[in-house]
């Protein structure tokens, strides 16, 4: 099974550095295959046989005994990835938005969790989003809407933030690229 990794704030400045080079190796002396890393921010894809909860398991014994600082992750199957990536409304394919991203949930976060938030705390009208089952995905399609947006006044600045790792349109894009290719292989 296919499976990609998401690690939320590593690499941003000069806190919190993570070598993908060497995390790569550590995560093929686990027993993972076909390691593969995109951009220093956190994006790897890899297979294995394992589990969902003995991944999890690893990979955060890994990070704890390997890092000084916490690291905050989102392991999610291909398959699961790929369904919500061919639910996405129409208007995800905007390529002359101002701003596309996708917020994956992370660990012990799940949609549920998610639509409790939304529903109570942000109005539906005035924001272009969907929930998918691995990832709140929004839309501003001018600065204006942005500064205006759910996105940069209720994820941004609030401990919602800390829910989620986010990556642009023109990030997860290419992990669904590389995915694919793996797949068709």
């Amino acid at each position: 099974m296919n499976y990609v990794l998401f690690l939320r704030g590593i690499n941003l400045g000069k806190q919190n550095k993570v070598n993908m080079i060497i995390l790569k190796k550590q995560l093929l002396d686990l027993g993972f295959l076909n390691v593969v890393s995109y951009l220093n921010t956190g994006n790897i894809l890899f297979e294995t046989d394992k589990q969902e909860k003995e991944i999890e398991s690893l990979i955060y014994e890994l990070f704890i005994t390997s890092y000084s600082f916490d690291i905050p992750f989102v392991i999610i199957s291909s398959n699961n990835l790929l369904k919500d990536f061919e639910k996405l409304p129409n208007w995800w394919w905007n390529k002359n938005s101002y701003r596309r991203d996708a917020l994956f949930y992370l660990k012990d976060i799940n949609r549920k969790i998610i639509t409790e938030i939304v529903e109570n705390q942000w109005d539906e009208q005035e924001n272009n989003f969907f929930l998918g089952e691995t990832a709140l995905f929004m839309i501003s399609n001018t600065k204006e809407e942005y500064q205006l947006s759910a996105h940069s006044k209720k994820i941004m600045n609030s401990p919602f933030n800390k829910l989620v790792t986010l990556r642009n349109s023109n990030t997860f894009d290419s992990v669904i690229k590389l995915l694919n290719e793996r797949l068709s292989k």
